[in-house]
């Protein structure tokens, strides 16, 4: 195990102490802010420094692999380690709940809220019972799948109830394609547990939205002493109509602001507050994510963490709520900041994160404009995979993601442009010159 430390002016021990366990798009943001509350900062997982540069940021940092939880323990203890976090890494969040478990740290979920993050069969139990619509769900054996004897209504969506960043997902059109849908899944399920349901096919007017097709709304909440709010709704879009965007593939997550009546997408606030009450939510931010297509809303996925996405920068950008603080503070169990919980965008404003896709396998050997996109105001580049030497994995999953980028403008027109100057800037290609990204 190496542990490496940099000089950090302590009191004895009374100095507060927080480890962050693994990185992701959220990490450099956390040390930021805690060092700004005077609170040390620690990071671990099994990489070195010359292979996680968050680490670096840190005032120690540590080699140990996050599943190693005795050693975590152990060593947390010896640091004098008064808080623990991770923000949207669910193999992150399940070693920290466990650490503060261990050591009689505050986490903010109840067992029964965190249960809801981690199991979708049980998030759709409760929320059924509270009133949240959720999609019909197909009870299967192993020899119904192979044999696609079950009683299918096609199209439907296989998926573990235990996975993250998409993986183990796939949406079937026909009897045939089930057998290998379900062996993904599988394979992506430490519990071996399954879900088969219907597939909503989500298609919203483009009067409303001025996007061309969804496949997801998600509903960004914060909860405040039990009292939920929605603080937007994300409207994650594959290109847009009516603007001078190419189309290259690409993957946007769009927040709106322009339209907060909930209820037209199908969700009942009263449903949303007893859902929060079965599952004892205080505080904290969350997603409810769903598919609404004109008719019918079912919601599938509750997270109880920062977005993956990272959403919550781009609504940072556009002058929103600061999560990832909120979250830092509830880990560290401090009240959080009221008038953090205060902030609002202006009128007119738009956000989103822009995905860039790989479009092939391959080694990433040049790269041109992301210097450029980081220097764009109103904008923070939260993933980066456009460097030189980088393999490419095409699986399907969040693996898949070349740069993302959280970006705001006052206005939709002026977010355009600047989702046109990524495609028009950034450029990744192999040795041979073909390009990586999907198009």
């Amino acid at each position: 195990m190496n542990v490496v430390i940099r000089t950090v002016q302590e009191k004895g021990h009374s100095v507060e102490t927080l480890l962050l366990i693994g990185s992701g798009p959220e990490t450099s943001f956390a040390i930021e802010y805690a060092r700004k509350l005077g609170v040390k900062t620690i990071l671990t997982d099994y990489l070195s420094v010359a292979q996680n540069p968050d680490k670096a940021l840190a005032d120690e940092h540590w080699e140990i692999n996050i599943k190693d939880i005795d050693r975590l323990e152990e060593q947390a203890h010896k640091s004098h380690v008064t808080a623990i976090f991770a923000g949207s890494n669910e193999m992150c969040l399940d070693t920290v709940r466990t650490l503060c478990k261990r050591m009689s740290l505050p986490f903010y979920a109840s067992d029964e809220a965190y249960q809801a993050l981690r199991d979708k069969q049980y998030f759709k139990k409760i929320a059924q019972e509270c009133g949240i619509p959720v999609p019909k769900s197909y009870a299967v054996t192993p020899e119904m799948i192979e044999s696609g004897t079950g009683d299918f209504e096609f199209p439907v969506i296989i998926k573990p109830v235990d996975s993250s960043a998409s993986r183990g997902i796939t949406v079937c059109f026909e009897a045939d394609e089930l057998p290998k849908a379900y062996a993904k899944a599988l394979a992506e399920s430490p519990t071996k547990t399954i879900l088969v349901e219907e597939y909503v096919q989500a298609s919203l007017s483009g009067k409303d939205t001025s996007v061309a097709a969804s496949n997801v709304n998600i509903f960004f909440i914060v909860w405040r002493h039990g009292v939920p709010s929605v603080r937007y709704v994300v409207t994650n879009v594959m290109h847009f109509v009516n603007f001078k965007c190419a189309e290259r593939g690409m993957q946007l997550s769009v927040v709106g602001y322009l339209d907060m009546n909930v209820e037209r997408f199908g969700l009942d606030m009263g449903a949303v507050k007893r859902f929060g009450e079965r599952l004892h939510i205080s505080d904290g931010v969350a997603t409810l994510q769903g598919i609404y297509n004109g008719e019918k809303a079912v919601f599938f996925e509750f997270g109880y963490r920062l977005d993956g996405t990272g959403v919550w920068k781009a609504a940072e950008e556009a002058g929103d709520i600061n999560q990832l603080e909120l979250m830092v503070d509830l880990a560290l169990g401090r009240a959080p900041d009221e008038g953090n919980l205060d902030k609002r965008p202006l009128a007119g404003t738009a956000a989103c994160v822009k995905v860039e896709m790989f479009g092939r396998a391959g080694t990433v050997d040049g790269v041109e404009g992301v210097d450029k996109v980081a220097r764009m105001p109103g904008s923070t580049i939260l993933l980066n995979r456009c460097y030189k030497g980088h393999e490419i994995t095409m699986d399907g999953s969040s693996r898949g993601k070349a740069l993302s980028v959280a970006m705001a403008a006052p206005s939709l027109e002026e977010l355009v442009d600047k989702i046109q100057y990524v495609i028009d800037t950034v450029h990744v290609c192999d040795a041979d010159g073909n390009s990586l990204l999907m198009s």
